[in-house]
This record gives structure tokens, C-alpha cells and sequence, in this order.
């Protein structure tokens, strides 16, 4: 088999047996290298498939991406148990963000898996222990900002970003993330924060599990690279992220601020009304979605 044949096969089947791990040299895919593959199958067929997942071209250009979405009817239960299961579409202009946005959904599937990178501009996954280097540098709604997942442990996050300091939770913030934590049993809260980095998470003080992911812009990190499938990061204009997210689920104000509420999506953002900054995003944070 060929490079890209191999490519192929572990998107397709998220596998790749012994001899054909061996063919694949070197052993690491980078995530243009999927891009190319995926291009190429969708210009020679028409479409790409991988289980349940398909990209099809449309006219003009444009590819419609078929997967699964979780059953608004269901419990969250049910929902967790089973997975996403009402077939749903989404239009992209060009087969490139399709593509992005399949990847995306291996994530979320936990199809590909983080693994602890070198730094933060050199993200990479696994896909049934096969390195993927070069993933976009992503804030994926509902489920992580950059390597740090809402489905993993502050320990996890220590790990990788080093020690922090530990502050306790306001209790409006402890609500919130009660509201959208499933079916989680209250036990406290515990904030994490990097502020060198602009960066902090909440997660339940006996069990560390994480509630909530923010980044801001007040630390040194360049968290302008990390934006949303649909490009808002900070420093996008209000007017723009509307446009883009349409009108947020609700608004929260206080502090010189507004922060607007896409819970449904699991991110909210905030926005500041004076300063060098105003009316643009000043800082972004992810949470469980709520159904």
C-alpha cells in the first residue's frame, strides 16, 4: 500500500494492523498530510467515508459533512450511554473546513486522542496509537482549548502546564458550572489559574473533575493562534461573532463587562466595554454544552 493508501485506511477504519504499521514510515501522520488525502478522495469520488461520517461535494465547491448529533429528546444519560444519534448535516464552502470539521468530530468521539505535546504551537493526537502532529491549534465549543479537554482531571492539566495557583470559585461561578455539569454530584469547586499565560480552569475539588476552561488575554501566550471552528478568537469584534453564532442563548453583565452565553455550543465569551479592547472578545470560555 501506498502512503496515502494508508492514510486512507486509518481514517477510514481508525486502524491499521501490524504489517501495515510497518509500511507506514515514518511512523507519524501530520494533519496536512490528512487534508491531502481526504482532497484527494472527495475530487476522484465524490465523497469520503468513515463509519457513520461522510463528506460529500456539493456544486461550486462546496462539501456537506453527514454525521450524528445527540438526541435533543433524550436524558443526558441516555445521551452519554449511547452517543450521538440523529443523523444531521453541516454545509462548509470549501472541502478543506469539512475536513477540519470531520477531524473535529474524531475528537470529540475520542476517535483521536491528545497527547502531551513539546509546546502549544505544535499540537498533536493519536489515532489507535499512531501519531497526528500539526492538529490546528483549536477551541473546540463543549470540549477543549487546545490540549486541555473538559473531559479530563486538573491533574492531567498540572501535568502539563506546571503548578498554579489555587483560588476558590465564587459561588454565582459555582452555580453555573453545577447547571451545566451532568448529572455531577456538588462537591466544591477549586480555580486553577496560569496568569502568566492567561489561562484558568475550575474543576470539583474532591473528585477534579473539570468544569470549565478559559484563556484571556492578560498572560503572554499567543491565544490569538486558537479559535473556533468558525474563526471567532480573541480580539474578534462583538459585531462579528454575532453575525457568525447569531444572537447568544443569554447575557450576563458586571465588571465593566458583558459575557454572552452559547451554552447550548458550551463556550461563552466575554466582552468588555472600555479600554483598548472594547466591544471585541477579551476571553474565551468552554463548558459542557447544555441540552
Amino acid at each position: 500500500m501506498t502512503r496515502a493508501e494508508l492514510v486512507r485506511k486509518l481514517l477510514e477504519t481508525c486502524h491499521l494492523n501490524v504489517p501495515e504499521r510497518r509500511q507506514l514510515v515514518p511512523p507519524a501522520v501530520h494533519f496536512s498530510e490528512i487534508l491531502a488525502v481526504i482532497r484527494d478522495v472527495v475530487a476522484r469520488e465524490g465523497w469520503f467515508s468513515s463509519g457513520k461520517l461522510t463528506l460529500e461535494e456539493l456544486e461550486a465547491g462546496t462539501c456537506r459533512f453527514h454525521h450524528l448529533k445527540y438526541d435533543p429528546k433524550a436524558s443526558d444519560l441516555v445521551n452519554d450511554w449511547c452517543g450521538p444519534s440523529i443523523p444531521a448535516t453541516t454545509d462548509y464552502p470549501r472541502v478543506d473546513s469539512a475536513a477540519e470539521a470531520f477531524i473535529d468530530y474524531l475528537e470529540q468521539q475520542r476517535w483521536l486522542n491528545w497527547i502531551k505535546s513539546p509546546t502549544w504551537a505544535s499540537p498533536r493526537g493519536e489515532i489507535d496509537g499512531i501519531e497526528i502532529w500539526g492538529l490546528p491549534t483549536r477551541i473546540i465549543p463543549g470540549y477543549r482549548i487546545g490540549p486541555v479537554c473538559l473531559t479530563g482531571t486538573i491533574d492531567k492539566v498540572i501535568a502539563l502546564l506546571g503548578p498554579c495557583t489555587k483560588r476558590h470559585a465564587s459561588w454565582i461561578d459555582k452555580v453555573r458550572a453545577l447547571l451545566t455539569k451532568r448529572y455531577a454530584s456538588w462537591q466544591g469547586t477549586t480555580l486553577h489559574t496560569w496568569d502568566s499565560m492567561g489561562f484558568w480552569v475550575v474543576s470539583e475539588k474532591t473528585t477534579g473533575n473539570i468544569l470549565w476552561i478559559s484563556i484571556d488575554e492578560s498572560g503572554s501566550e499567543p491565544w490569538t493562534d486558537y479559535a473556533t471552528p468558525e474563526g471567532i478568537h480573541l480580539g474578534t469584534p462583538e459585531q462579528h461573532l454575532v453575525s457568525v453564532l447569531g444572537a447568544p442563548e443569554g447575557t450576563v453583565s458586571g465588571g465593566g463587562g458583558r459575557s454572552l452565553y452559547y451554552d447550548r455550543r458550551g463556550i461563552r465569551f466575554t466582552i468588555f466595554d472600555s479600554g483598548p479592547n472594547a466591544g471585541m472578545v477579551s476571553a474565551i470560555r468552554v463548558v459542557w454544552p447544555a441540552r
